[in-house]
């Protein structure tokens, strides 16, 4: 009776595998493997696939598509961008410095009018906002053809000689009243993305944004007056624009409160005194 081989035995028993050619019936290769051996080949053929397929990851762009991976990388990659996006504000800042010089040289702007480059860049950044949707050109034809009678207009002397019609600039509660020494201005509460008009005909200073990321908008008009408007969200003039009174300026921001100043010769006005809101 022959003895019972152990599992090793069995592994390392050598089988011969030959490859023959089919017409001559001649052998072309022969090997002499055990089981033992061909765990060992096929182990290793696996090692190096794995060690090749973790160098190509290494060595190549694919390991950035590995979640949670090189994640310093991408972090540089944001701050590239980051500072790209510096470096063409600057050039653009740099581009509007040139305008303003050539214009003042050409004698076409005075040079005691030109702003800050912060407010030419915001300026021209925010032209892209002005674009009236199809939705407020409908508003701004109504108020413009039917709606101003609908307004409550008063008359008031801005100065000696010159009488103007003050527009109210938004329908809504007056919770901050005007104090010569506190508030320069009044606060309305009015619905959310309620229109503001320009409470007399002139023209848009200036705009920007407060210390709350709301847009502000100043406007000079005549006799020596100004009025300033802030808690808005998305202004659809731009500076140098020439408004007339009811004229659409923005639109009230999330918050639902807009700001609103008079000034004459430098001297804070109540609005109060002047619109009925």
């Amino acid at each position: 009776m022959a003895e019972k081989q152990s599992l090793w035995q069995k592994l390392r028993v050598k089988h011969r595998v030959a490859v023959f050619n089919e017409e001559t019936l001649g052998e072309v290769f022969n090997v002499r493997l055990s089981l033992w051996n061909l765990i060992i080949v096929i182990t290793s053929l696996m090692l190096i696939a794995l060690l090749l397929f973790a160098l190509l990851i290494w060595y190549t762009p694919l390991k950035s598509y590995l979640p949670g991976f090189n994640e310093d990388i991408r972090e540089e990659l944001v701050a590239e961008n980051v500072r790209a996006d510096s470096l063409l504000n600057a050039v653009n800042l740099q581009k509007e410095y040139l305008t303003v010089v050539r214009q003042v040289i050409a004698g076409e702007v005075e040079p005691d009018s030109v702003r800050s480059l912060d407010s030419l860049y915001v300026s021209r950044e925010a032209e892209l906002l002005a674009a009236k949707s199809q939705i407020e050109a409908d508003f701004a034809e109504y108020y413009e053809s039917k709606g101003k009678d609908q307004l409550s207009l008063f008359d008031m002397a801005i100065t000696q000689t010159d009488v103007q019609t003050l527009v109210r600039p938004v329908s809504g509660v007056v919770v901050g009243h005007f104090s010569e020494t506190e508030n320069n201005g009044i606060t309305i509460v009015v619905p959310k993305k309620e229109k503001v008009m320009a409470v007399l005909s002139g023209t848009v200073v200036t705009f920007g944004y407060t210390m709350s990321n709301d847009w502000y908008v100043i406007m000079q008009h005549d006799g020596d007056c100004l009025s300033l408007y802030s808690g808005m969200d998305k202004p659809v003039v731009r500076s140098g624009a020439r408004l007339r009174a009811g004229d659409i300026i923005g639109v009230v921001s999330e918050k639902g409160e807009i700001s609103m100043q008079l000034w004459q010769n430098g001297k804070a006005v109540n609005p109060e005194s002047l619109i009925a809101f």
